[in-house]
């Protein structure tokens, strides 16, 4: 004996059925083109292309800030300056209190091989220059040689790191 309630349920049941294997073979196929696209190596070729790009990008974004700069501050011409934003700006002001201890997110720091400028990009100001003291420079002390420190003390400087000093 059949009940009336339960007349519907065979339909609805056969509808879900029919979605769970369309997406199931949607899901293989977007996962055989993946795998094959990897395979091939188009998956690697457009992360490259990506990466490029968003380096083009970041390359003329730090060309604009130095050609404002330079309308305000005379830059060496033959060298390419290491540039980077500030993001955390309490850590560099406790790691380096003396020479960041005006700077906010969002400055700039450039730093050329004889000096490290912090610039507010969006205010168009210096707020700091100073020059740069290689942590493994041979003009340096005795006590400098020695031991592998900034001029704060940072005890955990590697020999390439780069410090500003006043």
């Amino acid at each position: 004996m059949k009940t009336k309630g339960f007349g519907n349920l065979n339909p609805i049941i056969k509808t879900i059925i029919k979605i769970i294997v369309i997406v199931a073979i949607a899901l293989v196929l977007i996962c055989a083109c993946y795998y094959a696209m990897a395979k091939m190596g188009y998956i690697k070729t457009l992360k490259i292309a990506r990466e490029l790009q968003k380096q083009e990008q970041v390359s003329a974004e730090d060309q604009q800030v130095l050609t404002k700069l330079g309308e305000i501050m005379l830059l060496p011409k033959d060298v390419t300056p290491t540039m980077a934003i500030v993001t955390d700006a309490e850590v560099l002001k406790k790691q380096q209190p003396a020479f960041f201890s005006d700077v906010k997110n969002g400055d700039r720091v450039i730093i050329y091989p004889e000096m490290a400028i912090v610039y507010d990009y969006q205010a168009n100001k210096i707020i700091k220059v100073g020059p740069v003291q290689r942590v493994n420079d041979t003009s340096a002390t005795t006590e400098t040689q020695n031991s592998e420190t900034t001029p704060e003390g940072n005890s955990e400087a590697t020999p390439e790191e780069v410090a500003p000093t006043e």
